[in-house]
């Protein structure tokens, strides 16, 4: 598992800001099996990121935008999602242990073997 700066990470949000946007320069986040964990990724446009296999433990990603992300096999144990979009994400074999899953848009995303975790709170857009 790969560590990276804060520094390193921001111009990673920052080139994939620009992505989302079809403006030149721009980079899809490829944040497959880093070790975010505790970030705080609240609000960022992600849509499309890869964090398979990521360690997101902890991380804070309150009201970011994962449209069709990838989160395969990611622990995202303890996360903070709510008011996230994660419409049409890939979220198969995810651990969601005691992650807060209130009012997230889960519409259209991959749930396999994944929410069946233990400790989720309720009141989401499936």
């Amino acid at each position: 598992m790969r560590r990276i700066s804060t520094h390193d990470l921001q111009g990673i949000f920052i080139r994939h800001e620009m992505f989302c946007r079809g403006e030149p320069g721009g980079a899809r986040a490829l944040l497959a099996r880093y070790d975010l964990r505790d970030a705080d990724l609240s609000g960022k446009l992600l849509t499309g990121a890869d964090f398979s296999g990521a360690n997101l433990k902890g991380v804070d990603l309150s009201a970011a935008i994962l449209d069709r992300a990838a989160f395969t096999c990611a622990d995202l144990s303890e996360a903070n999602l709510h008011r996230a979009a994660l419409r049409s994400a890939d979220l198969r074999g995810a651990c969601l242990r005691n992650a807060n899953l209130s009012l997230v848009d889960l519409v259209d995303a991959d749930l396999s073997e994944g929410l069946n975790r233990p400790g989720f709170a309720g009141g989401s857009n499936f």
